[in-house]
């Protein structure tokens, strides 16, 4: 973080981020019954489909940044989306 507050974007983005529970070399920064019950009012707010598109572009960052570096430019699209 560079000390900026987070925009409602950027918020709504770290919500999605399953990567919080604790995957690969991230540690564990919440409850997994934490992230799931802040999970559920994202799904109510974004709607289902919007919270799983935020999820998934979140974990091609985390788990990008953490094959590649995290210094990595990650491009989130693929054929189809």
């Amino acid at each position: 973080m560079d000390g900026k507050p987070l925009t409602e974007d950027e918020f709504k983005d770290m919500m999605c981020n399953p990567v919080y529970v604790g995957m690969g070399p991230y540690p564990a920064l919440v409850s997994t019954e934490a992230w799931i019950g802040a999970g559920v009012k994202m799904i109510e707010s974004l709607g289902p489909e919007e919270y799983l598109r935020r999820m998934i572009q979140m974990l091609r960052l985390s788990l990008g940044a953490c094959i590649l570096g995290p210094n990595a430019i990650i491009d989130g699209e693929t054929e189809g989306e």
